[in-house]
């Protein structure tokens, strides 16, 4: 594997381990007892959307993204941040390895409705990936098989000029 594509059959494959070495492996964390409200706080002053919930072992137990939140407070207004985060967290958050295809992490994304997959190697949280990120890989790579593809297009002229 080199930076982060596999090749399989003469095809590059762009894997998650690739995103995670250009975006970095920081995760944002908070433990399923913390209230709503922290987790707001924290979200803010990191400027992110979602939060990796753990418990007191650093293991996964679920994702609190900004959806939640809104369904927290719709459904019981202010009194829903001082309630612990584990009330409120999508327990079956999707999940994906370094070793899995962006084309797979974006189907995951979009079958599970989610917006953010924590990354495993062996159980362990290596990092965080949103829809946005996969998007701007995804991107990235349509834009050089444009490049390749306006190559190839001008080589003939090129060789009989």
């Amino acid at each position: 594997m080199v930076g982060g594509d596999s090749v399989s059959k003469g095809d590059r494959v762009m894997v998650i381990s690739g995103q995670l070495a250009k975006k970095g492996h920081e995760v944002i964390t908070i433990d399923g007892q913390s209230n709503l409200g922290k987790a707001v706080q924290l979200m803010s002053k990191k400027n992110i959307g979602a939060l990796v919930v753990v418990d007191k072992q650093g293991e996964l137990q679920g994702m609190l993204a900004e959806r939640e939140i809104i369904s927290a407070l719709a459904s019981h207004g202010p009194s829903a941040l001082s309630a612990p985060i584990r009330n409120w967290m999508r327990r079956d958050a999707p999940t994906v390895t370094p070793d899995t295809s962006v084309k797979d992490a974006m189907a995951t994304m979009t079958s599970a409705r989610a917006r953010h997959l924590p990354v495993l190697d062996h159980g362990r949280i290596v990092g965080v990936l949103s829809v946005g990120d996969l998007l701007k890989s995804r991107l990235e790579e349509k834009t050089q098989e444009n490049l390749i593809l306006m190559d190839v297009a001008r080589w003939p002229r090129a060789a009989q000029a």
